[in-house]
């Protein structure tokens, strides 16, 4: 029908504390939302994934510079052994710290 909107400020279908859609419009809001800023896939900057735990750095590079596969100044093959550090990249999201490979620096 003429002049419905299927927005969540229309129909309600998102919440506000709980959403999928920020009110600007953006994909996933700051709190209680799927992806959160302690451990996601989006910043506040609208970059897709946050430091610390992260795939992407905000240069844009594959990994971030600490646990990940990717390091600056070091390939894929250097780091593959290096995934699962302790407190930082991939392991970081589980919540965990334990280092679980050891294949040399």
């Amino acid at each position: 029908m003429k002049g419905a909107i299927n927005t969540k400020q229309d129909v309600g279908f998102l919440t506000r504390g709980a959403s999928f859609l920020n009110a600007d419009g953006s994909f996933l809001n700051a709190g209680a939302s799927f992806l959160k800023a302690d451990a996601s896939f989006l910043n506040a900057d609208g970059s897709f994934l946050n430091e610390g735990a992260s795939f992407l750095n905000t240069d844009g590079s594959f990994l971030n510079a600490g646990g990940s596969f990717l390091r600056e100044g070091r390939g894929f093959t250097s780091e593959i052994c290096n995934i699962f550090e302790s407190g930082i990249g991939l392991n970081n999201i589980l919540g965990t710290v334990r280092r679980y490979t050891s294949c040399g620096s």
